[in-house]
């Protein structure tokens, strides 16, 4: 699947939850649902997810460089968190469709790594709920 399906794919979701179109907080939010999924092997409840946006504009509306970032920039970040969040919860999807032990095992590996890149913790005890993202 191309970015620009997984991009329209992205746009659903936005749709469902009722997010601004374009929204960091909400391309975040995806990138790390769909990477906890990938990395834990598991579904991602809707339940959880407003909570998760929620905690991601706090976070991004106290970061001073996004504040300050450019238009173009804060679409390339915007673009990048939806189009990986998507593709790591649809590769779990498919995996869970048609079982890859191999395929598994190095989904979970890049879910972890790409939480890890960009969450700068080790996310071993990481866990998503109706409250947000917390570690344990």
């Amino acid at each position: 699947m191309s970015a620009e399906q997984m991009l329209a794919k992205y746009e659903q979701i936005e749709a469902r939850f009722g997010l601004p179109k374009q929204d960091a907080a909400g391309a975040v939010a995806a990138f790390i649902a769909g990477n906890y999924m990938a990395y834990r092997d598991v579904d991602f409840p809707d339940s959880s997810f407003p909570s998760l946006v929620a905690q991601m504009r706090e976070v991004i509306g106290a970061n001073s460089a996004f504040a300050e970032g450019s238009q173009a920039d804060k679409r390339t970040l915007y673009e990048e968190m939806a189009v990986v969040g998507m593709q790591m919860a649809l590769q779990r999807d498919e995996l869970m469709r048609k079982p890859d032990a191999k395929a598994r095992a190095q989904m979970m590996k890049m879910g972890k790594r790409h939480l890890e890149q960009f969450l700068k913790f080790d996310v071993t005890g990481l866990l998503i709920t109706q409250r947000g993202l917390t570690v344990q």
